[in-house]
């Protein structure tokens, strides 16, 4: 099982419709102290972790805490040209969340299930 950690609720609805449903997706509400992201993750600790914040300091802090807490969690990273997750177009964020091997849906979510390799569903 897999768990990703975002910033907000804006972040979740970005990702969540690439992701399949067995990914967790947890969100920190912004900054957050070592005991406060400790109590969010640790109960998913025993998940492969992923981490996927925005381009600026609030992210940085969060990356850094979480290698410290969770040294074994994969850092994905946005390019900064998006400066933040919900600004990031879905099908980069497919691509980042699939290079970086999390369980991803097969039509690479930006087509919410409608249509897929160009038939109707």
């Amino acid at each position: 099982m897999q768990c990703i950690i975002v910033e907000g609720k804006a972040d979740v609805a970005q990702i969540a419709p690439l992701l399949t449903g067995d990914v967790h997706v947890l969100k920190t509400n912004g900054t957050m102290s070592e005991v406060a992201l400790e109590e969010l993750v640790e109960p998913y600790a025993h998940m492969e972790l992923f981490t996927l914040f925005d381009a600026d300091y609030t992210g940085d802090k969060l990356r850094a805490l979480m290698n410290r807490l969770y040294s074994e969690c994969t850092h994905i990273y946005i390019d900064e040209q998006f400066e933040a997750v919900e600004k990031t177009p879905r099908h980069v964020l497919y691509t980042l969340l699939h290079d970086a091997s999390l369980h991803v849906k097969g039509d690479n979510g930006c087509n919410s299930g409608r249509e897929m390799n160009g038939n109707k569903q």
